[in-house]
C-alpha cells in the first residue's frame, strides 16, 4: 500500500463526537514545492488518494469541498483562515484511541503557525527562511509515524489472534508473524502512547498537543534534517534535568542520618527536633516562613528550647543568627546556630544538625524545589524532617538514591481535636478568651477585629505575616497572657498554621477561600487541617483541654468538618527546578540572543525529569523574566535567573515599572537610587501625608477624657475613603521596599542603601496599621453584612427542607 504525506482529515462521525474540525491545509503543509523524493502531487489529488487508500472505511465529510470553495471566493480568505487557525484553541476533549489520534493529526496541520510554536522554533534557531521546509519535513514524518503505528497495531491484533489459533494447530508461519508483529509494536510503543496521551489532554488539549509535538520535534529533526537541525541534539540533552542528588558532591561524601518526625499538628514532632538542634555544636533551622524563622531565632537566643537530655524548665540560651530573604541579623559571625527560611540555607556549609520544617512543602509547585535541594544537598551529619505523614514514602524513595540512613518517628496528637456541632453565624456573644479567628488578608483581619471589638467589647490581638517581628511578639505575648480584660481574642492570618507558639483554644475560620494571586481558591485540605489543628495546644491549657474548630458560615462549616476527617493523600512528586549553572549550560546550546523568558518557556514545554520529580511551575516567572531581559540584557543568564526570584508583586501594574527602573540602574553599573524612584512614583509623598495624619490623630487622642463614663470616639483625621486610597499606595511601597532589601542581600554594592530603606519600610508598616484602623469600621460593616446574608440564606434552605419534609409526609 502506497503511503503519502498528505494531511489527515477526520471523518464526519468524528466531528459529531465533539472533536475539533481541522481547517483546510494551506500551502505551508502540502502545496509548497518539496524535494522530488517526496512524491509530490497536486494537493487535491493527495487528499483524494489519502482518503481512498487509507481511510476508505470512514464516512467522508460532505462539507469539505464547500468550505474550500467558500475560502477561494472570500477576499483574503486564506489569510483569515491562517489567522483564525493560529488563535482558535482545541476545546473538546477526545475520547478513545481513534479520536485522540485524529485530534493529534488535525493539530499537526497547524502546528508551527501559532505564536507559541513559532516562538519555540525561533528559540531553537529556526527562523522564517528555514521554517517552511523544516515544518513540512516534520509533519510528513509524524503523519507517517502515526500511520505506521496504526498498521503495526492492526498487525499486532491479528498476530494475537493467530497465537490463539496456534495453541490449537501448530502453524509455525502464523506464530512467526505474531512474533514479528509483537516486536514491531514494542519498537513503536515509545513513540505514541495513546492511553497516556488521552490522560494528559483531559485538562488542556491545545497545550498538551503543542508540548507533545515540541518534544517529538526535538527527537526527530536532528535525524531528518541534520543540516538545519543537527544542533538540536545538544539542546535535547541539555533539557534533561539530572537527578539532584548528583549535583551535590559534598553531601554525597557523607552518609547522613535522616530522622523524620511525622504526625498531625500539636503532636510534639517539631519540639523533639528543635531540642536536638539546641544540643548541636553547629546547627541550622530551615522554616517555610520569615515569621517562623524569626520566632525560632528569638526562642534559641532567649534559651526557651532545652537541648536534648536537659531539664525543659530551665533556660539554655544559644547564640543564633537570622537569615531570611528580606531580613538578616548577624549577632556573631561565629555563632553556632542559624535560623533561616528554606531558600536561604547554605547547602555547602558543614552542620552537625539541621531541622527542615514542613517537609510536605517539597511537593509545592512553586516553592518545592527549595525543600528538594535542602533534603538532598545539605552537608550535615543529622537532618531532622518535620511534617505530615503523607511525605514518608516520597522521602524514603529520595533517600534510597543517596544511600543515607532513614529513621521515621511517628507521633499522635497530644490533645483531642473536635469540630463544633454548628457554625457561629452572627452570634458574636459566643466569642470567648482563647479564640482565634482566621482571615486571609490584612483588610479582612482588621475588619474582623473591628467587628469583634464593637459587638463584644473584647480587645483583639493581631498576627499576620508582614507584621514587624517586634510588634508580632508583643501581640502574641498579650494574647498568650490569657488576661480576659487585655487582648483575650486573636485575629490572625494562615501564618499560624506553620507552627507559631500561640495559646489558642478554639480556631474559627472566617472563610475557607483565599486569593492565590490570580483568583479566589478554596483552601487545600492539608492547610485546613494545619490551621484547625492549632486549637488546644498541648501544655498551654489544662490537662483535660480540648481543641475546637468552627466557622462563621454554614457552608464553610461543612467544608472544614469534611477536611478534618479526611486523611491527607500520599505525596507522589518532589518539585525540581533548574539552577543557574544548569540554565547556563542550556543557554550555550541555543542562539546567543536567547533570553531568560525563552529559557523558562522551553523548560515549561519540553524539559524532562525522571520520577519521582516534577518540574517547577515556571509560568508565573515568565513576566519577571521578560522584564529582566529588557532591562538587563547584558547580565548573565545565571544572574538573571537569581533576580527572577525577587518578591515583586507583578499583578500590581506600577510594580514592574519601578522594578525595571531599579534594574536599569543596576545593569548600567550605577548605584540604585531607590529614594528617587519612590519619590517620582508618588509613594513617598503618600507616606509623608499618612505619617503627618497619624501624628495629628495621636494629638487628638490625648485630648480625650479617659475618666468619662461614656467614652467618645475621636474624630478621624483621614476619612475612610482617604485612608483606603492611601492604603493601596503604602502597601505597594512596603512591597517594593522588601524587593529592594531582597536585592541588597544578593547585590550589596549596587543596592547599598539598606539602612535607609529599612527606615522607610518600618514607617510604612506603621502607616499601614494606622490606615487599616481607619478603614476597619468599613471592613467590619462588610463582614457583618456577609454574616447576615449567610444567615438568611441558611434559614431559607432550612425552611425549604422543612417544607419538603412536610409535603412528603
Amino acid at each position: 500500500m502506497k503511503k503519502t504525506s498528505a494531511p489527515y482529515r477526520p471523518p464526519k462521525n468524528f466531528f459529531q463526537q465533539g472533536a475539533p474540525r481541522s481547517p483546510r491545509t494551506g500551502p505551508t503543509d502540502s502545496s509548497s514545492k518539496p524535494s522530488h523524493s517526496s512524491g509530490w502531487k497536486d494537493p487535491k489529488q493527495q487528499h483524494h488518494d489519502h482518503h481512498q487508500e487509507l481511510y476508505s472505511h470512514h464516512e467522508p465529510d460532505p462539507h469539505h469541498h464547500q468550505r474550500q470553495q467558500r475560502n477561494r471566493n472570500t477576499k483574503h480568505g486564506r489569510g483569515r483562515e491562517r489567522h483564525s487557525r493560529s488563535l482558535r484553541p482545541i476545546k473538546p476533549v477526545p475520547i478513545g484511541r481513534k479520536q485522540v489520534e485524529a485530534t493529534l493529526l488535525a493539530h499537526l496541520g497547524r502546528w508551527g503557525e501559532t505564536l507559541e510554536t513559532r516562538n519555540f522554533l525561533v528559540t531553537l534557531g529556526i527562523y522564517d527562511r528555514d521554517r517552511t521546509p523544516v515544518l513540512r519535513s516534520f509533519r510528513s514524518a509524524v503523519r507517517q509515524e502515526i500511520l505506521n503505528q496504526r498498521e503495526f497495531d492492526e498487525h499486532s491484533e491479528e498476530g494475537e489472534a493467530a497465537v490463539e489459533i496456534t495453541e490449537k494447530s501448530t502453524t509455525k508461519k502464523i506464530t512467526g508473524d505474531a512474533g514479528a508483529a509483537t516486536s514491531i509494536r514494542k519498537e513503536s510503543d515509545w513513540v505514541w502512547d495513546w492511553d497516556e496521551l488521552q490522560e494528559q489532554i483531559s485538562s488542556n488539549v491545545t497545550q498538551t498537543l503543542d508540548r507533545v509535538l515540541m518534544s517529538r520535534f526535538l527527537n526527530l529533526m536532528p535525524v531528518l534534517d541534520p543540516t538545519r537541525c543537527g544542533a538540536l541534539r545538544a539542546v535535547q540533552d541539555a533539557l534533561v534535568l539530572p537527578h539532584p542528588a548528583e549535583l551535590h558532591a559534598v553531601a554525597r561524601q557523607v552518609r547522613r542520618r535522616i530522622i523524620m518526625h511525622v504526625g498531625p499538628t500539636n503532636s510534639g514532632k517539631t519540639y523533639h527536633a528543635l531540642r536536638a538542634l539546641a544540643a548541636a555544636n553547629y546547627g541550622c533551622y530551615a522554616g517555610p516562613l520569615r515569621l517562623l524563622a524569626t520566632e525560632i531565632y528569638g526562642r534559641l537566643n532567649r534559651g526557651e528550647i532545652a537541648p536534648t537530655g536537659q531539664d525543659p524548665s530551665l533556660k539554655y540560651p544559644r547564640m543564633c543568627n537570622l537569615v531570611t530573604g528580606e531580613d538578616i541579623k548577624i549577632l556573631d559571625e561565629d555563632a553556632p546556630l542559624m535560623s533561616a527560611t528554606v531558600e536561604m540555607v547554605p547547602l555547602t556549609r558543614k552542620f552537625d544538625v539541621v531541622v527542615i520544617d514542613e517537609i510536605q512543602m517539597i511537593a509545592h509547585p512553586e516553592r518545592g524545589n527549595a525543600w528538594t535541594q535542602a533534603l538532598l544537598g545539605l552537608n550535615a551529619e543529622e537532618i531532622h524532617l518535620c511534617g505530615e505523614e503523607s511525605a514518608v514514602d516520597l522521602v524514603r524513595e529520595l533517600v534510597r538514591a543517596t544511600g543515607d540512613e532513614l529513621v521515621v518517628n511517628t507521633y499522635q496528637r497530644l490533645t483531642p481535636l473536635e469540630m463544633a456541632p454548628r457554625p457561629l453565624g452572627a452570634n458574636f456573644s459566643d466569642l470567648r478568651p482563647g479564640d482565634c479567628v482566621i482571615g486571609f488578608s490584612r483588610n479582612a483581619i482588621f475588619g474582623i477585629k473591628s467587628t469583634i471589638e464593637e459587638k463584644t467589647g473584647l480587645q483583639c490581638a493581631v498576627v499576620y505575616g508582614k507584621l514587624p517581628p517586634e510588634v508580632r511578639v508583643e501581640q502574641a505575648t498579650k494574647f498568650n497572657a490569657g488576661d480576659k480584660d487585655n487582648y483575650p481574642v486573636l485575629v490572625a492570618s494562615d501564618a499560624i498554621g506553620m507552627g507559631l507558639n500561640l495559646k489558642i483554644k478554639r480556631v474559627i475560620f472566617s472563610t475557607v477561600s483565599k486569593f492565590n494571586g490570580l483568583t479566589m481558591v478554596q483552601l487545600p485540605l492539608s492547610e485546613i487541617k494545619q490551621i484547625g489543628g492549632r486549637a488546644g495546644r498541648y501544655g498551654m491549657h489544662g490537662p483535660d483541654s480540648v481543641g475546637t474548630v468552627t466557622t462563621f458560615f454554614p457552608k464553610d462549616h461543612r467544608v472544614v468538618a469534611e477536611a478534618l476527617k479526611t486523611p491527607v493523600p500520599e505525596l507522589k512528586v518532589a518539585i525540581l527546578a533548574a539552577d543557574g549553572e544548569w540554565l547556563t549550560n542550556l543557554h550555550r546550546t541555543l542562539p546567543p540572543h536567547t533570553g531568560l523568558a525563552a529559557l523558562f518557556q522551553l523548560l515549561q514545554d519540553v524539559a524532562v525529569c525522571g520520577p519521582p520529580f516534577q518540574l517547577s511551575e515556571y509560568s508565573k516567572l515568565l513576566q519577571a523574566a521578560q522584564t529582566i531581559d529588557v532591562a538587563c540584557p547584558n547580565l548573565s543568564i545565571s544572574t538573571r535567573s537569581t533576580i527572577a526570584q525577587a518578591p515583586v508583586p507583578w499583578a500590581i501594574p506600577e510594580a514592574p515599572v519601578m522594578f525595571k527602573k531599579m534594574l536599569e540602574q543596576f545593569s548600567a553599573g550605577e548605584m540604585v537610587d531607590v529614594e528617587t524612584i519612590f519619590q517620582r512614583s508618588g509613594l513617598l509623598m503618600i507616606l509623608e501625608d499618612v505619617m503627618a495624619a497619624r501624628e495629628e490623630q495621636a494629638q487628638q487622642n490625648l485630648t480625650l477624657d479617659p475618666s468619662a463614663e461614656v467614652k467618645s470616639k475621636p474624630k478621624l483625621v483621614l476619612s475612610i475613603r482617604e485612608a483606603g486610597m492611601r492604603l493601596e499606595g503604602l502597601e505597594l511601597l512596603h512591597k517594593m521596599a522588601c524587593v529592594y532589601l531582597w536585592m541588597s542581600y544578593r547585590f550589596p554594592i549596587a543596592f547599598s542603601k539598606r539602612e535607609r530603606v529599612e527606615e522607610i519600610k518600618l514607617a510604612t508598616e506603621l502607616g499601614i496599621q494606622f490606615c487599616l484602623e481607619a478603614v476597619s469600621e468599613d471592613r467590619a460593616r462588610q463582614f457583618t453584612k456577609r454574616l447576615e446574608d449567610a444567615e438568611q440564606e441558611d434559614q431559607k434552605v432550612q425552611q425549604g427542607e422543612a417544607t419538603t419534609t412536610t409535603g412528603g409526609s
